[in-house]
């Protein structure tokens, strides 16, 4: 089963199922260590390795991916790294902002 934010991503860019996990995890509010043991993480490798693994270009892709789905802002730099057009996004975010 493969998420909408996995569709999105490039064949080489495409999460494991652990890293998927993470991703989730981490965007629901736990830390990088508790989202890594979450995600089936030893407690060792998930406080030595949390920082590797977040930093990884496909799961920072993820990330800034379920960012845009959850509406939040993104800057030019994190637009840029997924493929999406800064200013048609910031603009569409404002104006469903603007009529809440």
């Amino acid at each position: 089963m493969t998420s909408k934010t996995d569709d999105i991503l490039k064949d080489d860019d495409r999460l494991t199922p652990r890293e998927m996990k993470f991703v989730q995890a981490y965007m629901d509010g736990m830390s990088c260590t508790k989202a890594m043991e979450y995600a089936g993480y030893s407690k060792q490798t998930a406080r030595t390795q949390q920082a590797r693994v977040r930093n990884r270009p496909r799961v920072e892709k993820a990330i800034i991916f379920e960012y845009a789905k959850r509406g939040y802002i993104l800057s030019v730099k994190e637009c840029k790294l997924v493929g999406i057009n800064y200013k048609k996004y910031n603009d569409r975010l404002m104006f469903s902002l603007e009529q809440r």
